[in-house]
């Protein structure tokens, strides 16, 4: 099948029938940093209910630079059975894309307690609470109680408490190839973070479609997690509104591995235990 090639035109009259690709995946997994690269890549405007002034702005540019865009990208953490149920008809793709559990968790828990110090929750050994003074070992013991309690909760009944993890993405598997007509790609974030071109390429191949040389790295420059962060903390220093401060927030590291900070060997058994019940 003769691929598609994205093309960003200036063309006055705007294409009423615009494709749907959906970056779907279990929340905190890099989608909405995909999201971003999918749609700079593409020069396509970014859709969905979680709409803000951000994703606003990235859209006035995307128009500067093609007034006709023939896609939207649309972040879903949706399971298939309600996915399907309401979007079949308008879906062109869906990209999943999966990240380590355990990088999933520590994501999560710093998105939940965003003003707890992360060197209070990081692993420290027996020594070191020993030679700390009382108030700061219960401070200890009391954020490392917070994220086992965290971990418990996501690994038994997932985010929101309706979609754990394993299920999340033992059913998309399942449900690939079920519908046909719908091009879809399988991604995951780390490696995304190793090899961001090249995971770009794969991804655009199984949607059937390309871009003009260049593109991509411009892109990927833009939508980079450095520079977007550097952005945000710049649009607040210049403006003092609170909303870029939390979007620089939410960036929090974005990198993979990190769990190993946070995770013991046993909590790590006990992760993957627990998951397979």
């Amino acid at each position: 099948m003769e691929k598609v090639l994205i093309n960003p035109t200036q063309n006055t009259q705007m294409d009423k029938s615009i494709k749907k690709i959906y970056v779907v995946g279990f929340p905190k997994s890099g989608n909405t940093w995909l999201v971003r690269l999918l749609a700079d890549s593409l020069c396509v405007l970014i859709g969905g209910k979680d709409e803000n002034e951000e994703i606003e702005e990235f859209n006035r540019e995307i128009k500067k630079r093609n007034s006709s865009p023939e896609f939207q990208i649309i972040k879903s953490h949706a399971l298939p059975e309600d996915f399907f149920s309401d979007k079949k008809q308008s879906i062109y793709g869906i990209v999943y894309t999966q990240r380590d559990f355990r990088d999933v968790i520590v994501s999560a828990f710093f998105h939940t307690y965003r003003s707890i110090d992360k060197n209070k929750v990081k692993l420290r050994s027996i020594m070191d609470l020993i030679l700390s003074n009382p108030l700061e070992t219960l401070k200890y013991i009391a954020y490392r109680a917070l994220f086992w309690k965290k971990l418990i909760f996501l690994t038994r009944k997932g985010w929101g408490g309706n979609m754990g993890w394993h299920e999340h993405i033992d059913k998309w598997r399942a449900a690939e190839g079920e519908y046909p007509r719908i091009h879809t790609s399988f991604t995951r974030y780390e490696s995304l973070k190793e090899d961001v071109i090249n995971s770009l390429k794969k991804i655009l191949d199984d949607l059937n479609l390309e871009v003009k040389s260049g593109m991509l790295d411009e892109a990927v420059r833009r939508q980079s997690f450095k520079n977007k962060k550097a952005y945000f903390q710049q649009k607040y220093q210049e403006t003092g509104e609170q909303k870029y401060q939390n979007m620089y927030s939410f960036m929090r590291k974005g990198e993979t591995g990190d769990w190993i900070n946070y995770f013991s060997p046993a909590m790590t058994f006990y992760l993957l235990k627990i998951s397979h019940e």
